[in-house]
């Protein structure tokens, strides 16, 4: 399903999500334009609240991992084994995100880059929801991953680890760390291969064309 909609105040909407998107008042002469688009920036957006983050400096790398599971059937009489599908796991998404407090202010031209409320908007990342003092997902909240031109995938974060590089000698100030992020895709539908080739690497939500195959995932307890 592609990522079509209107934008609105430096947010794109697509469906009932809201996608953020970089944005500046100034334009190159004449009467500033109400929005003008930066480089694009690798976005993570909480779905269930649509807290959102930019990349303050955009990943090196990006790596997507697939493991297709067949049973190899061996029928009496047969000279050679049949692969028979089973499923597919879901996709790995290993993720670094880097944070340096000069070279972000250098390049946002900010005396003080906010770079502590990324490590709040990862943590909640790491419990699950909870409406009405009872635990309604048993999982955690789902985040939508945004890397422009590449993929756009629904995710859980299945692990994640910071790791704290410089300290300011006067209060101990964070100055640089990483947050490496284990992301595993979350589907709420069957997708077929033929729906796989069309959407590519744009899969924010279930098919958007089920064809009769698309169903809501029951849970048995």
């Amino acid at each position: 399903m592609a990522l079509s909609g209107i934008i609105k105040g430096g947010i794109k909407t697509a469906g009932s999500l809201a996608l953020p998107l970089s944005f500046t008042d100034a334009g190159p002469g004449g009467p500033s334009p109400p929005w003008q688009l930066r480089a694009p920036r690798v976005s993570m957006i909480a779905v269930e609240t649509g807290d959102f983050k930019n990349c303050l400096l955009n990943p090196n790398g990006l790596r997507e991992r697939y493991q297709m599971r067949y049973d190899d059937l061996a029928p009496l009489g047969s000279d050679h084994e049949i692969g028979q599908y089973r499923n597919t796991a879901s996709a790995n998404i290993p993720i670094q995100l880097a944070f340096d407090r000069a070279i972000i202010a250098k390049r946002l031209n900010q005396n003080e880059p906010d770079i502590d409320s990324w490590r709040n908007f990862l943590y909640q990342f790491t419990a699950p929801l909870v409406e009405d003092d009872e635990f309604t997902t048993g999982g955690p909240p789902q985040m939508l991953l945004i890397w422009p031109n590449v993929l756009t995938i629904r995710a859980q974060v299945r692990s994640l680890e910071f790791d704290y590089q410089r300290f300011s000698i006067d209060d101990l100030r964070l100055l640089t760390y990483t947050a490496s992020l284990e992301l595993k895709e979350a589907r709420t539908g069957l997708w077929s291969s033929e729906q796989m080739r069309t959407a590519g690497g744009v899969r924010e939500s279930q098919p958007e064309d089920a064809g009769g195959i698309g169903f809501e995932p029951q849970i048995v307890l």
